[in-house]
């Protein structure tokens, strides 16, 4: 005899693998949407809180499986990890970004409970499910820092959905999508009752859920910045190179005289490189290759952007971008604030991995958060630039930060120990929501693949493919004018969530207040 449970379990694990195609590079968002309806089924027909609890973990296993799959294969093969180290850490890992898919089943499935809240209506349930599944990306995100991927809303890049990303950001998309495909399994599981009232609500449910479609569409259309008036000529150098960063120079001779070759090409007004696209602190560079740098920008008035680590008075080293300015003796330079776990530093109580690790340069110190744009002229016109270094595109507050003070944002990456097929698609996709979110074109450099030009609305006007050296030629207009999300951030739709699940708590007392009066009553009704 097959046991149930068994089944409803390998059933959500499977429904979780297929929800990971949702996100790049296949993009298939659909799949997202009913892999987490099926969920939401599962869950409002789980008998015990502890069960559903249970499904949301083994979905949440199968939905971040394939993406730590490629860490995993990085700790192996680019950064020396031994195969058990690398396990133990990708299990650990694993299982606490699945936690925060299971407590917002959890919790839902208890506030849920027949005994609570079970004569609720679809609306109300689809609202706290979506509020708890927000919060638990939120919280995953706030506890395991930069690691925003496979959150929800990123899928939706391109659905009309994405016209609320200047409003409410990408949690408030996710938000929105998640809520209205929970709203269509309720509505359909209550169309099945013969009641009329079930059935309007039913019809008032699915209009809800067009109506929100044709709303985010007519969103889309909505101007929220405006153009700059001078267009800028800017060329992304993709070098293709993929060493990693590293104490010993003498090796990269070559790799160096090709990147110089790379950036020094043709004229532009800007060339940007990826992070650490230079294998060596700036201050090891040989001079002869620094004052061919500085001669082709001084020759030809071209700005560069290089991604080169420096070095202060105190030999701290740092992850920076250093711009090389026409005419000018001096370089200015950006040091990456948010730094990346086990790369760039060593979290507390990991250090039994980094010191196992062969490609990390785990010292770095970060920046200050007062630092200031870059800044070219042409023609009288700026061009402020916003600088966004690698996994730093993973948090909206940086592009928000920058939204204010700059007309276009960049975002200088080095995902070359990653597997560039998952990895590449997904930081691009995120970076189209952060463009989307703040209305400013984003250029995003790698060394290795998927560098790409994205406009203010979030479309890719120009793209390199992974695997290829070369550069891409853009035709760049910054914006101006700001989105509401840029002021308001994440806290209008976190809010929303917590006070829906503060009323969703209040109705379990409410309810639980009453029936203990029910049944203190009862007896004294009797006699």
């Amino acid at each position: 005899m097959v046991n149930t449970r068994v089944v409803r379990l390998g059933l959500a694990g499977f429904l979780g693998g297929l929800a990971f195609f949702g996100w790049a590079p296949w993009g298939w968002w659909p799949l997202l949407l009913l892999a987490v309806a099926g969920l939401y089924q599962l869950v409002n027909t789980a008998t015990r809180p502890q069960l559903a609890g249970v499904l949301g973990l083994c979905f949440g296993l199968a939905m971040h499986l394939g993406f730590y799959a490629t860490v995993f294969n990085t700790l192996i093969h680019h950064m020396g990890s031994a195969w058990p180290q690398a396990l133990l850490f990708n299990v650990v890992v694993l299982v606490g970004m699945a936690l925060f898919t299971a407590l917002p089943c959890l919790l839902y499935a208890w506030l849920m409970d027949g005994r609570h809240w079970g004569n609720r209506t679809a609306l109300r349930r689809a609202a706290l499910f979506a509020s708890l599944w927000v919060l638990g990306e939120f919280m995953r995100a706030l506890i395991f820092p930069r690691m925003s991927f496979l959150s929800s809303g990123y899928a939706l890049i391109d659905t009309w959905y994405a016209g609320f990303a200047p409003l409410v950001g990408s949690y408030g998309v996710g938000w929105l999508g998640l809520f209205t495909s929970a709203l269509c399994v309720g509505a359909w599981g209550e169309a099945k009752r013969v009641q009329l009232g079930a059935r309007k609500t039913c019809r008032w449910s699915y209009m809800c859920v067009l109506s929100l479609l044709c709303l985010g569409f007519g969103l889309q259309q909505q101007p929220w910045v405006e153009a700059e008036q001078t267009p800028f000529q800017v060329k992304l150098v993709q070098s293709g190179v993929a060493s990693p960063l590293s104490a010993h120079a003498t090796s990269f001779n070559t790799d160096l005289q090709k990147l110089v070759d790379q950036v020094t090409a043709v004229p532009s007004d800007l060339v940007i490189t990826s992070e650490t696209a230079f294998p060596m602190y700036w201050q090891e560079i040989p001079a002869v290759l620094i004052d061919r740098i500085k001669t082709f920008s001084n020759t030809t008035d071209s700005a560069l952007i290089l991604g080169v680590p420096t070095m202060n008075d105190q030999f701290k080293g740092s992850n920076s971008m250093v711009f090389v300015q026409p005419n000018q003796s001096s370089v200015e330079t950006y040091s990456k604030v948010h730094l990346f776990p086990l790369g760039e530093y060593v979290p507390w109580g990991l250090g039994w991995l980094a010191n196992r690790l062969q490609a990390s340069r785990n010292d770095l110190i970060s920046g200050g958060l007062d630092q200031k744009p870059f800044q070219i002229f042409k023609n009288e016109a700026a061009l402020k630039i916003g600088t966004v270094v690698c996994n730093e595109i993973l948090l909206s507050d940086v592009s928000r930060h920058w939204a204010p003070n700059a007309h276009v944002l960049i975002n200088p990456a080095n995902t070359a120990w990653f597997w560039q097929d998952v990895l590449a698609p997904q930081i691009l996709q995120i970076a189209r929501m952060r463009a989307l979110e703040v209305g400013r074109p984003l250029l995003h450099i790698s060394k290795t693949g998927g560098s790409a030009a994205v406009s203010a609305t979030g479309e890719v006007v120009g793209l390199l493919p992974v695997g290829l050296t070369g550069v891409l030629d853009v035709h760049l207009l910054g914006t101006h004018g700001m989105t509401p999300y840029v002021w308001l951030g994440d806290w209008p739709v976190l809010v929303l969530c917590v006070l829906i699940v503060l009323l969703a708590v209040y109705g379990v007392r409410g309810e639980c207040a009453r029936s203990e009066l029910a049944t203190d009553l009862a007896p004294a009704a009797g006699s």
